[in-house]
């Protein structure tokens, strides 16, 4: 889990993500696009940087692109689609 292993060799990629967060702090929009090969550390680094400083200011919502994935915005549609199936799940 993110919590149980150190990340390193990340302090710019988190701090770019950290000046995201505050712009939720500030109740304004962010997105951001992470890329990279697979197996880099991608997911890892998201999830340590949601559990570190982002927990408390907003709804975060993570898509995961696959190069096999014909359909276009299909990674944004499956984020929305989880979302929806756990809000379904807390009001059941």
């Amino acid at each position: 889990s993110a919590h149980n292993t150190p990340l390193v060799g990340r302090q710019q990629e988190m701090g770019i993500l950290r000046e995201h967060f505050g712009l939720l702090a500030k109740k304004q929009s962010s997105a951001v696009l992470i890329e990279g090969d697979p197996g880099s550390g991608k997911s890892f680094l998201v999830q340590n940087a949601i559990q570190a400083t982002g927990q408390e200011i907003g709804l975060f919502l993570t898509a995961k692109c696959q190069l096999s994935e014909q359909t276009p915005f299909a990674a944004i549609r499956d984020c929305f689609v989880k979302h929806i199936r756990n809000l379904s799940a807390l009001s059941s």
